[in-house]
């Protein structure tokens, strides 16, 4: 959570702040909590952002993807460079990076992308639309 009371909110609701035995770290977020959430972190959090139903589309949910390491595979890759507690400090206090790969570039004949088909196409012909 990027804000503050949004992040106390789920502190003393869902996490860490709450009494042992509490029956509230079981329950589901309500729908209500999660739009609340939401609209304090302007429909963003670092893992899913929510688009609300606009011009005709639908609402929906767009969630990140990719590859991540877990605190286990982070000790078995560190373990000889330091110490259990500087592993799990970093593991817990790094933001979550996401870096696009980058689509290769291809002027070739055989251009598979649809942009690279085009710009190939432009770089022969000179034109951007159909050729009539």
């Amino acid at each position: 959570m990027r804000q503050e009371e949004t992040r106390n909110w789920c502190f003393h609701h869902h996490g860490g702040g709450l009494k042992k035995g509490s029956k509230w770290k079981d329950t589901s977020l309500k729908w209500d909590d999660v739009h609340w959430i939401l609209a304090k972190e302007n429909n963003e959090t670092l893992l899913m952002k929510y688009c609300p139903a606009t011009g005709g589309r639908p609402e929906r949910w767009l969630i990140r993807q990719g590859n991540y390491i877990t605190l286990g595979e982070l000790f078995v890759f560190g373990a000889q460079w330091c110490s259990c507690w500087d592993l799990y400090r970093t593991f817990t206090s790094l933001d979550i990076f996401i870096h696009k790969k980058p689509h290769s570039l291809s002027n070739s004949p055989e251009a598979i992308f649809r942009a690279n088909a085009k710009k190939s196409k432009h770089e022969t012909t000179g034109r951007w639309g159909l050729s009539y």
